[in-house]
Protein backbone atom coordinates (compact mmCIF):
# COMPACT_ATOMS: atom_id res chain seq x y z
CA UNK A 1 0.00 0.00 0.00
CA UNK A 2 1.36 3.42 -0.84
CA UNK A 3 0.92 6.83 0.71
CA UNK A 4 -1.92 8.81 -0.96
CA UNK A 5 0.36 11.81 -1.44
CA UNK A 6 -1.55 13.12 -4.45
CA UNK A 7 -4.67 13.68 -2.33
CA UNK A 8 -2.89 14.85 0.80
CA UNK A 9 -0.47 17.06 -1.14
CA UNK A 10 -3.39 19.16 -2.39
CA UNK A 11 -4.81 19.92 1.05
CA UNK A 12 -4.59 23.41 2.43
CA UNK A 13 -3.11 24.25 5.82
CA UNK A 14 -6.65 24.87 7.04
CA UNK A 15 -7.74 21.40 5.84
CA UNK A 16 -4.83 19.79 7.67
CA UNK A 17 -5.53 21.76 10.87
CA UNK A 18 -9.18 20.64 10.74
CA UNK A 19 -8.18 17.00 10.23
CA UNK A 20 -5.74 17.19 13.13
CA UNK A 21 -8.37 18.79 15.39
CA UNK A 22 -10.88 16.06 14.48
CA UNK A 23 -8.38 13.28 15.21
CA UNK A 24 -7.68 14.84 18.61
CA UNK A 25 -11.40 14.69 19.44
CA UNK A 26 -12.14 11.05 18.69
CA UNK A 27 -11.35 8.50 21.42
CA UNK A 28 -8.48 6.07 20.84
CA UNK A 29 -9.31 2.46 20.10
CA UNK A 30 -8.04 -0.40 22.20
CA UNK A 31 -6.24 -2.76 19.88
CA UNK A 32 -4.12 -5.65 21.06
CA UNK A 33 -1.28 -6.13 18.59
CA UNK A 34 -0.19 -9.71 18.09
CA UNK A 35 3.43 -10.82 17.98
CA UNK A 36 4.83 -10.52 14.45
CA UNK A 37 5.48 -13.76 12.55
CA UNK A 38 8.47 -13.83 10.19
CA UNK A 39 7.59 -14.56 6.53
CA UNK A 40 9.63 -17.78 6.48
CA UNK A 41 7.54 -19.22 9.34
CA UNK A 42 4.32 -18.39 7.47
CA UNK A 43 5.64 -20.14 4.34
CA UNK A 44 6.69 -23.14 6.45
CA UNK A 45 3.21 -23.51 7.97
CA UNK A 46 1.61 -23.17 4.55
CA UNK A 47 3.83 -25.90 3.08
CA UNK A 48 3.05 -28.27 5.97
CA UNK A 49 -0.67 -27.65 5.54
CA UNK A 50 -0.57 -28.50 1.82
CA UNK A 51 1.30 -31.82 2.33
Amino acid sequence: MSMPWQAIGGLTDKDLRCMFAYLQLIPPIINRVTTPVPPDMIAEKSMKKNN
